[in-house]
């Protein structure tokens, strides 16, 4: 296994795995709750993310969704051959609470939610598609084989600077069957591990339905946001003050 395979396939947002600010969504970047602007522009690339490494993937269409109607787009997008997609939302002066989905054939359906309502433009949502091959591999990896019923959450945790924290435990209710962490080696998971590692990743594993998430870490309260964890998906999301 890519001992990069785990931070690419979980890295959820602006944050760039292995990069010199792993900077982020944050207040000014998008999240928000109540009243928003009148257009709001979500960027970002898609990449296809197996056990060799990542490519940008074209003709990925990435839908945005508002939580209460998760089947009708707000606005849709068809990566381009580098990956990259923009999607432009009129949003009535309303705050955009919901998800990103990316859609490939032959992939699993992928999830991106923001830590909050995003009321501005947000750069940089990473949509990384996977098999299902892949996601088995790297639950196997964490020490608990997913079931056929339930889905991953991967979680990145990140201080009110937006630098990933280290040393932080993920919290989910319900519980996940298992919680990961990458190890001393970063994007590369152990399943003996018991907070974040350098680059502030984590793993729910073996889980489904309405998930409120948080992370824990001494000196540090982190908030708390429900996403929404899907049969034989990949979901992502982050976790901030």
């Amino acid at each position: 296994m890519n001992s990069r395979l785990a931070c690419v396939l979980f890295v959820t947002s602006l944050a760039a795995c292995g990069s010199s600010d792993n900077k982020t969504a944050d207040a000014g970047n998008g999240s928000g709750s109540g009243s928003a602007a009148a257009m709001i522009t979500i960027t970002g690339t898609a990449k296809t993310v197996s056990a060799g490494g990542s490519s940008p993937a074209a003709g990925v269409t990435v839908g945005a969704y508002r939580n209460s109607d998760e089947n009708t787009p707000v606005a849709t997008a068809t990566t381009d051959t580098g990956g990259n997609y923009s999607l432009t939302i009129m949003t009535n002066g309303q705050a955009l609470d919901g998800f990103l989905k990316g859609t490939l054939a032959g992939d699993l359906d992928t999830y991106l939610y923001p830590p909050a309502p995003l009321a501005a433009d947000y750069t940089g949502a990473a949509i990384n598609m996977v098999t299902e091959s892949t996601v088995q591999t790297l639950s196997n990896v964490c020490g608990h084989g997913i079931t056929e019923a339930n889905g991953v959450l991967g979680i990145e945790v990140f201080d009110a600077s937006m630098q990933v924290v280290a040393g932080a435990a993920i919290t989910t209710t319900p519980m996940a069957m298992k919680n990961c962490y990458d190890g001393a080696t970063a994007g590369f998971p152990d399943g003996s591990k018991t907070v974040t590692g350098a680059d502030g990743l984590a793993y729910a594993i073996d889980l489904s339905g309405s998930v409120t998430v948080s992370a824990t870490k001494s000196g540090l309260t982190f908030a708390t946001h429900t996403v929404k964890v899907r049969v034989g998906t990949l979901t992502t999301t982050l976790v901030a003050p």
